[in-house]
This record gives structure tokens, C-alpha cells and sequence, in this order.
């Protein structure tokens, strides 16, 4: 393994920690953050479907009834009859909803502009390119080694 490559999962290891206890840290107006994350991903994407939602937030369905039903319950969020099949539902955003990921983005940014406080706006850019470009190298490899795992796993 090159050094250069060591260093990275080092740092890569140390950069996940210190998420997880930021991610199990973070909540705002007693929402959590998965429960943030799902209003974020409906402020973008409109009304969607619980199990589309669980796909696009790679969490378990359960999770996303769960969060579901508290931001109905919280009055962040309605469920709507599904246009495209009356038989299912939609989650979608209201205004409590919209307000509140609006305040909480004004706080979460403000947190990064300290974290990039002395980089300058090409080291910023920079940064953000590279971790688009490994985000989906990393999802891209952890699918086929995640389906080549099932795979052993039904022979």
C-alpha cells in the first residue's frame, strides 16, 4: 500500500469518527439528524415515497416510518395521496418544514465557514471537488462489494 494511501485511511478513519459524533450530536429544534437529512431531501426532490426515501438516504425503511411519522406528528411534514397510484402515499414538506431546514442551514453553514476559516476559496472548491469525486468512486466500489458479498453469501 502506498504512503500517500495509508496517510488517507488514517485520516479517512479519524474524519469518520469525528462525523459519527457530530451526526449523533446533531439536533436542532429536537429534530435529529437523519430526521434533518429527510426534510433536506424533500426541500430538493418534492414529495416522495417512504421507500424511495430510505434508497436515497441509505437507511432502513423502518428508520424512515419512524422519522415519517414524527415529522407528521411534529408538524413538519403532511402525507399526500400519490397522484401516480392512490393506493400509496407521498411525504411531503410544509412551511414548519421548509422554515426549519431554512434556519438550520443558515447554522449548519455558518459552523463550516469556521471550519474553512483560513482556506481560501480555491483550496475550499478544491476540497469539495475531491470529495465529490471520492464519494462516488466510494459508493460506486461499496455497491459491487457489497453485491459480490451477497453473492458469496447465497452459494
Amino acid at each position: 500500500m502506498s504512503k500517500s494511501v495509508e496517510r488517507f485511511t488514517q485520516c479517512f478513519g479519524s474524519m469518520m469518527r469525528v462525523t459519527a459524533w457530530v451526526k449523533s450530536q446533531s439536533s436542532y429544534q429536537g429534530m435529529d439528524f437523519t430526521g434533518l437529512r429527510l426534510l433536506d431531501y424533500l426541500v430538493s426532490n418534492g414529495p416522495s415515497r417512504l421507500s424511495d426515501l430510505a434508497d436515497e438516504l441509505a437507511v432502513d425503511p423502518a428508520i424512515i416510518t419512524r422519522q415519517s411519522q414524527a415529522l407528521v406528528e411534529g408538524g413538519f411534514a403532511e402525507r399526500r395521496v400519490n397522484p401516480a397510484d392512490a393506493r400509496g402515499t407521498l411525504l411531503a414538506i410544509n412551511e414548519l418544514g421548509i422554515e426549519l431546514i431554512r434556519n438550520h442551514s443558515v447554522i449548519r453553514n455558518a459552523f463550516f465557514e469556521e471550519v474553512f476559516n483560513g482556506w481560501s476559496q480555491d483550496e475550499i472548491n478544491q476540497f469539495t471537488n475531491s470529495v465529490e469525486r471520492f464519494t462516488s468512486a466510494l459508493n460506486e466500489k461499496s455497491a459491487v462489494a457489497l453485491s459480490l458479498h451477497k453473492t458469496k453469501q447465497e452459494r
